[in-house]
């Protein structure tokens, strides 16, 4: 069981911690101080994802069939498509054992998780700063307001 390989590897028990609730505050000031995120497989974590971006910190994910689990890739194919920073090859493992191998390698090389860091730094306004998705919602706003229809 590759769980157990690395729960009882010296590099896990060295960087990774676990922590109680922390109010958005404390979960920001640590978030902002990791290497890495990993998002979780199966299940995903979008808004995590989001934070970390905006640190410039990389989320190593393995998108899973659910779209619960598909949110950080979708969030890196934006960047790549808006901006060709070609980060998906970086950080988007396609099985356990390549999620496993990329964590470790990103968070154990600075230079290369520097790297991945500019290109997020570079990409993330393709995910923060999109107008058209703002414009859709305005005009949906609006619209609701608007309409003497209640639904």
């Amino acid at each position: 069981d590759w769980s157990s390989d690395v729960c009882s590897s010296d590099l896990f028990k060295r960087r990774i911690r676990w922590f109680p609730p922390l109010d958005k505050r404390q979960y920001l000031q640590l978030a902002s101080i990791c290497d890495i995120h990993l998002d979780p497989t199966p299940f995903g974590g979008c808004n995590t994802s989001y934070d970390a971006f905006d640190f410039n910190i990389p989320v190593i994910t393995l998108p899973s069939c659910k779209i619960s689990g598909r949110f950080t890739f979708g969030l890196y194919k934006k960047m790549d498509a808006d901006t060709g920073v070609d980060i998906v090859k970086d950080v988007v493992a396609t099985t356990t054992e390549s999620y496993i191998a990329r964590a470790i390698e990103i968070a154990s090389n600075p230079k290369l998780r520097n790297m991945i860091s500019r290109k997020i730094e570079t990409a993330k306004r393709a995910i923060f700063m999109c107008g058209d998705v703002i414009a859709e919602y305005e005009a949906l706003l609006v619209s609701m307001a608007t309409s003497s229809k209640m639904c």
